[in-house]
């Protein structure tokens, strides 16, 4: 059943951050961390206010594109027939245990998209950057596409560089340029060791989901090339 708000408030709380995967926003902080750290060290100016909100941006980012994975696994079906689940892959199972509801789920992801979205419109107030959009819109469009439809970039081969990118490459060099104002080489090797990192724990973390993967047509890298 699903879980009153107006009962056992902790509980509902402890559940959600469960639901919203949220251990797993060191896997974005991180990156601001090294970007922001990287242009201090060039610059030694730093913007506290562009550090927060890059920070703030890129957590609910990565709370949106978790929830949104957990609605769009569950209506594929990829969570139902998963029988290897653990804290690292195969979903929470929150919403097969009627815990939290489906819609309820999808309404949490798009409200995280929208303070993505609300972050970053007033980051490029005050950059009036392209880049920041352009970055911005890959970052939005690549965690909800990552698992929705049409795109459903996890489902094609493609997904696993897309998180690569979106908790490496791309925040490294946003939360850079946030700093500096500048797109240069300074941060490519911290970037490109945290995407490759990252590629490769998503890459282990997809064996065990193999079987449940190729049930529902998850063409993941696993499936595709793996034993």
């Amino acid at each position: 059943m699903t879980v009153s708000i107006s009962q056992n408030r902790p509980a509902e709380v402890i559940l959600w951050l469960r639901q919203m995967r949220f251990p797993f926003i060191t896997a974005s902080v991180m990156p601001v961390l090294v970007g922001s750290i990287a242009a201090f060290a060039t610059s030694g100016t730093f913007n506290f206010a562009l550090f927060i909100l890059a920070l703030f941006a890129i957590i609910c980012l990565n709370l949106g594109t978790n929830l949104a994975n957990e609605y769009f696994d569950h209506l594929s079906g990829n969570d139902w027939v998963n029988k290897n689940r653990s804290p690292f892959s195969g979903g929470t199972g929150l919403i097969q245990a009627g815990l939290t509801s489906p819609k309820a789920v999808l309404i949490a992801a798009w409200l995280a998209f929208a303070l993505t979205a609300a972050a970053g419109i007033v980051i490029l107030l005050i950059t009036k950057s392209a880049f920041i959009l352009a970055l911005g819109l890959v970052g939005i469009f690549g965690g909800y596409f990552y698992t929705a439809s049409p795109l459903k970039l996890g489902y094609r081969g493609v997904g696993e560089l897309m998180i690569a990118f979106l908790c490496g490459l791309g925040p490294v060099y946003g939360a850079y340029f946030l700093q500096t104002g500048n797109i240069d080489l300074v941060p490519l090797a911290p970037a490109v060791i945290i995407s490759l990192l990252v590629f490769l724990i998503i890459l282990i973390n997809e064996f065990p989901d193999r079987q449940a993967d190729a049930a529902v047509n998850k063409r993941t890298l696993v499936v595709l090339f793996g034993p």
